[in-house]
């Protein structure tokens, strides 16, 4: 077994450091910005720790739990598994798991793609169309978008960044502030997102 280099093991830890609220108006202007395929992918990533940071309250603390995570061979370290896990657990209902797969979709094909891809793409205005959180009563749309937007779209619920944008927030803040007690109460606490 060839062990890590401690110049990898350095860039993984930085990499997976804690954000604390000073790290989040940073976060925010790269979240919000010009480049569609930063957007799509900051705010995956964000869905995703969300959903992470869910699950880890539902487990045991420790180096095992952590090994789940693991990114290169944890059985949940990808999005999909920690979709797949999540909704199996109950901590959200089809509505959200419909929108995760759609987020992931996305993220994969602006991550993977060889060309520029926006917003105003037909194809990617059709799969943001389909993301059903955005249209639910007590949906809104993130604070920090609306005052980073220079074109107006944050107004228009319609608009694909503003609905990608949305439903990422949503259940990002949701499993965020939200998850399930660690002990007693899972069987009487609801799901968290419809």
């Amino acid at each position: 077994m060839s062990k890590t280099p401690k110049y990898i093991d350095a860039f993984q830890k930085l990499t997976r450091r804690d954000a604390t609220i000073d790290d989040l108006s940073r976060m925010e202007l790269e979240f919000y910005g010009e480049s569609p395929r930063s957007v799509i992918l900051l705010s995956a990533m964000l869905t995703e720790l969300g959903l992470e940071v869910a699950l880890r309250k539902t487990l045991r603390e420790g180096k095992e739990t952590d090994a789940l995570f693991a990114i290169d061979r944890g059985p949940i370290g990808t999005f999909a598994a920690k979709a797949k896990l999540a909704f199996a657990l109950g901590l959200f209902e089809a509505i959200t798991h419909h929108d995760l797969k759609l987020i992931r979709t996305l993220r994969n094909g602006f991550a993977h793609s060889s060309i520029p891809i926006t917003f105003d793409a037909p194809e990617v205005a059709a799969v943001c169309q389909q993301l059903k959180l955005p249209d639910l009563p007590l949906s809104k749309v993130p604070e920090a978008y609306v005052r980073r937007s220079s074109k107006g779209e944050a107004n228009d619920i319609s608009h694909p960044k503003t609905r990608y944008v949305t439903s990422c927030n949503v259940i990002a803040v949701e499993l965020f502030t939200f998850g399930r007690p660690r002990e007693g109460m899972r069987a009487l606490t609801p799901p968290l997102l419809p």
